[in-house]
């Protein structure tokens, strides 16, 4: 059986109320971050047609946010205007768990991991699972 982004997200929830340091922060961010991911992922998997993921080569996770920016529905439809605001959402937390993943050298603090875990929270809200 595989874990869902309900599951990520809880986990990411248990860190952050334990969290006392900046590792801590770390990891927190990084697990939200990949359940939003995994969420919006399914989420933009199930539209009728996928939105389209530019000319650039870049990473799934790149891709997955160029794909929910443009998405390959008609603007009368309520998720063209959703696949737009997962992608701002997710681009935000895909920055932050960079940031936290990669960028030692940068601060990483408790405010910043709260605000993670209510973006992640909102997009796992928005993509229904």
């Amino acid at each position: 059986m595989s874990v869902g982004a309900g599951e990520i997200l809880r986990c990411a929830s248990v860190i952050a109320q334990a969290a006392d340091g900046e590792a801590s922060f770390r990891s927190a961010i990084s697990r939200c971050y990949y359940a939003a991911y995994h969420a919006a992922r399914v989420w933009h998997l199930a539209l009728p047609v996928p939105g389209s993921a530019g000319y650039r080569k870049t990473g799934r996770h790149e891709t997955l946010v160029n794909q929910l920016y443009q998405p390959g529905l008609r603007r009368e439809r309520p998720e063209y205007w959703q696949s737009i605001a997962l992608a701002r959402m997710l681009n935000r937390g895909r920055l932050l768990r960079q940031q936290a993943d990669y960028r030692i050298e940068a601060k990483v603090d408790r405010e910043q991991m709260l605000g993670a875990l209510a973006n992640s929270a909102a997009i796992v809200r928005q993509c229904g699972v």
